[in-house]
């Protein structure tokens, strides 16, 4: 499964977040959690810590769609070399965790 969760307000991608930005990226991800649940996923922390769970944006060079989406895939691992290094089921260069794009963009914690 390769869910998007997309917000409606045009943001080109996520170097573009400003702290102001926080409340819409905790949204995307509660929406995403909710999607997660929806389609077989129980736990979401729990499937994301084992790996089962990615949730990712991506990062230039990656970037093919200039509209701020946050990826939710499972289950994980990806099958090939060049999925597993798109969505990788952690943190990654080319996809960091929302966890990480808020700290790094909006200044805060989800």
């Amino acid at each position: 499964n390769h869910f998007l969760v997309i917000p409606k307000d045009h943001i080109r991608h996520f170097g573009k977040l400003t702290p102001d930005d926080l409340p819409l990226l905790r949204h995307m991800v509660q929406v995403a959690g909710e999607v997660a649940q929806e389609n077989g996923i129980a736990n979401v922390e729990e499937a994301r810590k084992n790996g089962e769970l990615s949730l990712g944006f991506h990062r230039f060079p990656a970037i093919t769609v200039y509209h701020l989406h946050l990826h939710v895939i499972f289950p994980m691992p990806a099958n090939s070399f060049w999925q597993r290094l798109k969505f990788p089921t952690g943190n990654g260069y080319f996809y960091p965790t929302p966890e990480t794009v808020a700290k790094t963009y909006c200044n805060g914690e989800l």
